[in-house]
């Protein structure tokens, strides 16, 4: 049946009981701010591990890794598009508190988020 879905007449979808990776990933980023593991695998009715596994085949990398970089994706954006200080950016993309958001935003841009800032609108 699997090889055969797209043929397959029936009332019932097999694709429609199956969420996208597209929409995970949607959900992921419209829930940013207090997005977890349990509650993606609750909103699309899968366990926990299951959830993990699709995500992992879907990025790449794991669950944590996956809304660490959408986070500071989202909050690198915020940076160059607005004037919102560093804690309201880290605030807005669901860092408690603005030292680690700033810790980690380093780590991965190897950059303050003021200094992107900063030399990215240099370059605009």
């Amino acid at each position: 049946m699997r090889h055969y879905s797209d043929t397959l007449e029936t009332s019932v979808s097999y694709r429609a009981s199956v969420p996208d990776d597209f929409l995970i990933m949607n959900f992921m980023q419209e829930n940013l701010k207090d997005v977890s593991l349990a509650a993606v695998a609750e909103h699309f009715n899968f366990s926990v591990s299951y959830c993990s596994r699709l995500i992992k085949a879907s990025t790449g990398v794991s669950f944590h890794d996956w809304k660490r970089t959408l986070r500071l994706r989202k909050a690198a954006h915020l940076l160059l598009s607005t004037n919102y200080t560093v804690a309201q950016i880290s605030d807005s993309v669901g860092y408690a508190n603005p030292e680690s958001f700033i810790r980690t935003f380093k780590k991965e841009y190897h950059l303050s988020p003021s200094e992107y800032r900063k030399n990215k609108n240099r370059l605009i």
